[in-house]
């Protein structure tokens, strides 16, 4: 036998000696279908595909050719021939690389991590950036690059809470693996708030920082997540210490502290320049620390 061919039969052996079911065409190497389940949390989780499998001669010098044999929605399968937009596989495939890596890597990671920018089926793709697209209906809100993966959303505070009356930008950034990672999003304009770093303006908020699902999406943390941490403060995990102190210690002081803030630094007047220097004459109370006024927060949550 050649290389290639040593190669082909004990990559195939490998992948039927790992739980796959392979079903071989016109009893050869070269042309067979594998089954092929879903990965774990993910949306595809709880489903099976026959993927076809077509290993050229030259294999694993060039590449094997793969694609689905019953259809699914993905931006990145089409969804007549089943055919796969995989880098790995189309461009930048090595002979380091086997059957195992497609099967346990590569397919996994294309279904966890859809890429829209790229797409072979352009209805999964467009539906796919609605979400993000839906807000430019909702919210004022200004795009960074004239990309969508990090922008500026308009964010007034919710009413009947400290907070209302208050207008805040908000930097939101959108990792490539959005929604199945969570987005990273922070103060532009200062807020006084336990949970917020007045600083950086990052915030403490579990839903996006340790519990994200691809299940949510960017309204529920513009019309729920955010208002309900200007509702309800947890000064027991607090980016501002001084707010936490506070807000435990002496109640109507800290509510005034808040609605001063509100007064200095979140009204619609501060969006249209809030790197701009601020008078550092104005005290905001008689509390206040040694930190200057002339900072403002402007990074997303890291």
């Amino acid at each position: 036998m050649s290389s290639p061919s040593k190669r082909r039969e004990m990559d195939v052996m490998k992948l039927m000696m790992s739980d796959y079911t392979v079903e071989t065409i016109n009893d050869g190497l070269n042309e067979f279908n594998v089954e092929f389940h879903g990965p774990k949390e993910s949306l595809y989780e709880g489903g099976v595909w026959k993927i076809r499998v077509e290993l050229p001669d030259a294999y694993p010098y060039k590449s094997p050719s793969i694609g689905f044999v019953n259809k699914i929605y993905h931006p990145n399968v089409d969804e007549l021939s089943g055919s796969v937009c995989l880098d790995v596989i189309n461009q930048s495939w090595s002979p380091m690389f086997d059957l195992l890596n497609v099967f346990e890597v590569f397919l996994p990671q294309l279904l966890l991590y859809p890429n829209p920018s790229d797409p072979l089926n352009g209805d999964a793709a467009s539906l796919m950036m609605k979400d993000r697209k839906q807000m430019m209906s909702d919210y004022t809100v200004e795009t960074i690059n004239d990309g969508l993966n990090e922008f500026n959303v308009e964010f007034h505070g919710p009413k009947e809470s400290l907070y209302e009356g208050g207008v805040w930008k908000i930097r939101v950034e959108l990792p490539d693996a959005y929604p199945y990672k969570s987005p990273s999003i922070g103060f532009v304009n200062k807020i006084y708030h336990p949970n917020v770093d007045e600083l950086s303006g990052s915030v403490c908020l579990d839903v996006i920082n340790q519990s994200w699902s691809p299940m949510f999406d960017l309204l529920n943390v513009f019309e729920v997540f955010l208002p309900q941490l200007l509702l309800y403060p947890n000064p027991s995990d607090p980016l501002n210490g001084d707010a936490a102190s506070l807000m435990m210690k002496d109640r109507k002081q800290y509510d005034q502290k808040v609605k001063e803030y509100c007064d200095r630094y979140a009204k619609k007047e501060h969006l249209t320049n809030s790197t701009a220097e601020v008078d550092s004459d104005e005290d905001i109370s008689d509390e206040e620390s040694g930190s200057s006024d002339d900072e403002i927060a402007g990074h997303a949550d890291p």
